[in-house]
């Protein structure tokens, strides 16, 4: 069974599953365009988060996402929110994994900044 496993630099804090993503998002939002993290969507039910720590919790304007940060080295290790159809899910940052457990999963685009939409 194949495990992606997120780690922040210092090793404190990581996110796992053993689900491969149909796809990685690469948003375009505020957020996202000065983060760059390429996000694998899940229910919150399939990925188990761990940390030495509490993590560190940023949410901005309508608070629908919370991103979610190592507090010791600060690396962004997953966002969560509730999907539109009231599902709570789970994005992990696929940037604090090794290359190799997602290097052949397609990229898609998405304009978080404007549309809302995909743009591939």
């Amino acid at each position: 069974m194949s495990m992606i496993e997120a780690t922040c630099h210092c090793g404190a804090s990581r996110a796992t599953t053993t689900e491969i993503p149909e796809f990685l998002l690469d948003c375009n939002c505020s957020l996202c365009r000065r983060y760059k993290p390429l996000w694998a969507y899940y229910k919150s039910d399939q990925v188990s988060i761990e940390s030495e720590a509490p993590l560190l919790v940023y949410a901005w304007g309508e608070k629908r996402i919370s991103f979610h940060f190592c507090p010791n080295c600060h690396c962004l290790l997953h966002n969560s929110s509730e999907a539109k159809e009231g599902q709570k899910r789970i994005g992990i940052n696929t940037r604090m994994t090794s290359p190799e457990s997602v290097n052949t999963v397609r990229v898609r685009k998405f304009d978080g900044a404007d549309s809302w939409e995909f743009v591939d």
